[in-house]
């Protein structure tokens, strides 16, 4: 009996302290004035954006981070406490309700993913590697590993949370802005999942989160001629299950509509000079499908619309596109259903945060956070002139 009330009470307290992490996002004063509500121009847009500084950023990347601790590895404390803390956060962000807000249940397809991790060992290491390789046994226990953790997420219930706001004179053309909220860490030598462990994931997908909830923030204080939708997809790092159950639902209203397309927020808090093989900073990546890829056309329609606005409201960072049909991200499911999706990230290429990249050493404290902010200007101001149709 003693452990239910002690239990009770570590949750009570566990709640608790997510909402005062959300509340102190809340006490940053923003107020949107004349032409920052409604910008006719890149400087108008410009002076909107920047109501949020690199500081905001700051701190709310590392809120999220803390108000989710130990980790937001599916099912877990953590992973529940991220969800709280990403309500109350939108909740205190548009007290007026400005937006909608819906926290959208699903089933995963536990049967796809297990497919999907099935189908890359064939694809992947069968052709290449003998079974008396110790490559392929390692590949294929960590195959079976996660086939057998999809099997105790079938009775899951995942939660992908949405805000909108609709377009006053425009409301069906529509952007979704995406960024996933759980973690994951593996074992590096046998890479099987480490569940237990810390994972702080501020790279990932804090970053990505980080950006999202700043967007909101702001908009919510605008007029908006056109919809912006923003998700916080769930169960990424397991199969992309959650963009996967968003698009299932949503595919024939999309398709209904004059959807732009997806801006998925992938890692955005990574760059280095050191690590990097061009030694560079600031060289960020904008992934699309291949050129002959079906859907290419969409997608660079897409990523020049944001782009070449996007780069008119920074110096800080660039975003060269690179059509390489990029799989490690929600923005597959919209490529499957025929969407256009851009997914906005690190430069995997020559910058890859390889040594941080799941595992529980992703902290807030390697996050450059010049590089972050300079991509919350960069892709958030390419989102605003497409809303206000800035020349």
């Amino acid at each position: 009996m003693k452990k239910k009330i002690l239990a009770t009470l570590i949750f009570t307290l566990s709640s608790f302290n997510t909402n005062l992490y959300a509340l102190s996002f809340a006490q940053t004063t923003l107020f949107l004035k004349g032409t920052e509500v409604a910008p006719k121009s890149i400087a108008e847009t410009k002076k909107s954006l920047d109501t949020l500084s690199q500081e905001n950023l700051n701190d709310l990347l590392r809120e999220f981070v803390k108000g989710s601790r130990p980790n937001r590895f599916v099912g877990s404390v953590g992973h529940s406490k991220s969800r709280q803390f990403l309500i109350d956060a939108i909740k205190s962000s548009d007290p007026d309700n400005s937006g909608m807000l819906v926290v959208d249940d699903f089933k995963p397809d536990v049967a796809w993913a297990q497919k999907l991790y099935r189908d890359d060992f064939e694809r992947e290491v069968v052709p290449n590697f003998k079974p008396s390789d110790p490559k392929y046994k390692i590949w294929k226990d960590f195959t079976d590993h996660m086939v057998s953790e999809f099997d105790q997420l079938k009775s899951f219930t995942g939660k992908n949370i949405i805000w909108e706001k609709k377009g006053l004179s425009k409301a069906d053309e529509i952007i979704i802005v995406g960024a996933h909220y759980d973690t994951i860490a593996h074992d590096k030598k046998t890479l099987r999942l480490k569940t237990d462990v810390e994972m702080p994931g501020a790279d990932d997908n804090g970053s990505g989160v980080t950006i999202a909830l700043a967007m909101i923030k702001v908009l919510a204080r605008m007029q908006l001629p056109k919809t912006v939708r923003i998700v916080f997809f769930d169960m990424e790092e397991m199969g992309f299950l959650g963009s996967r159950a968003y698009v299932e639902k949503y595919r024939t209203e999309l398709k209904q509509k004059k959807f732009m397309g997806l801006i998925n927020l992938e890692m955005l808090g990574n760059d280095t000079v050191t690590g990097d093989t061009k030694k560079k900073s600031g060289n960020m990546r904008a992934y699309i499908r291949k050129d002959q890829e079906k859907g290419h056309a969409d997608d660079a329609k897409l990523v020049n619309l944001i782009n070449n606005k996007g780069s008119k409201f920074t110096q800080v960072t660039s975003f060269e596109v690179v059509s390489n049909s990029f799989n490690q991200s929600d923005h597959i499911h919209f490529w499957e259903a025929g969407l256009p999706a851009v997914t906005y990230s690190e430069n995997w290429e020559d910058d890859f945060n390889r040594e941080r990249y799941h595992t529980s050493n992703d902290f807030p404290e390697a996050i450059n956070f010049k590089t972050l902010h300079g991509s919350y200007q960069f892709i958030f101001g390419g989102l605003l002139s497409w809303c206000f149709d800035i020349p």
